[in-house]
């Protein structure tokens, strides 16, 4: 029986500062769903959540820049093979969705420096 966990996720495009450089540069962080809703029962919105995980590593947010909204799908069977089998490594498919995911966001960069110029 193939059994599989959904999470939603949410990734910000941001503009930080750090504070003991003073360099500017652009990241990403990735929320869960979950994370957000938590973040907001307690009266926090996605940009504060935003700013204290920076603020907590010594990064000023200057900016969100951009949003995006993604599902990934995990099989559950195949994740714990891959843990606890004697193979090394994550199973192919685990792989190949973080390899799709580098791509996405590769190309979501692009997207990103080409509405900049």
């Amino acid at each position: 029986m193939k059994t599989t966990q959904t999470i939603q996720l949410r990734i910000f495009g941001v503009r930080i500062r750090d504070e003991r450089t003073g360099e500017v540069r652009k990241d990403k962080i990735t929320f869960t769903k979950q994370q957000l809703q938590a973040a907001q029962v307690v009266g926090l919105s996605s940009t504060n959540l935003i700013r204290r995980a920076y603020n907590r590593a010594g990064y000023r947010v200057l900016g969100t820049i951009w949003a995006e909204k993604r599902e990934v799908v995990l099989d559950l069977e195949e994740l714990w093979n891959g843990l606890y089998s004697d193979e090394q490594g994550a199973p192919l498919d685990l792989i190949d969705i973080l390899k799709n995911l580098e791509a996405e966001e590769k190309a979501a960069d692009e997207r990103e420096n080409h509405r900049g110029q």
